[in-house]
């Protein structure tokens, strides 16, 4: 029981920190990377990635990924873009 209400109070104090990121930066970047970075820690996930759309070349791309493979996707040009149906 203790433990439990370790890790909400764990979860919320993270998800404070990152309003604060959210709030006090204009870098998209950066806001999105500590979004991924977050929402990663409090899923316990042991990776994730965001992935967005190129409308005008109908692909997805990396925005983000965190993780074992989370750098060598964001390097890899081939890996970088998946075409979207």
């Amino acid at each position: 029981m203790v433990e439990n209400q370790d890790r909400k109070i764990d979860q919320l104090n993270l998800l404070i920190s990152m309003s604060g990121v959210i709030n006090s930066t204009l870098d998209i970047h950066e806001i999105i990377r500590y979004a991924i970075e977050g929402s990663t820690r409090l899923l316990e996930a042991e990776a994730s990635s965001l992935l967005l759309l190129e409308k005008d070349a109908g692909e997805l791309f990396f925005a983000e990924a965190v993780g074992e493979k989370g750098e060598s996707v964001m390097l890899s040009p081939q890996r970088n873009h998946c075409r979207s149906r």
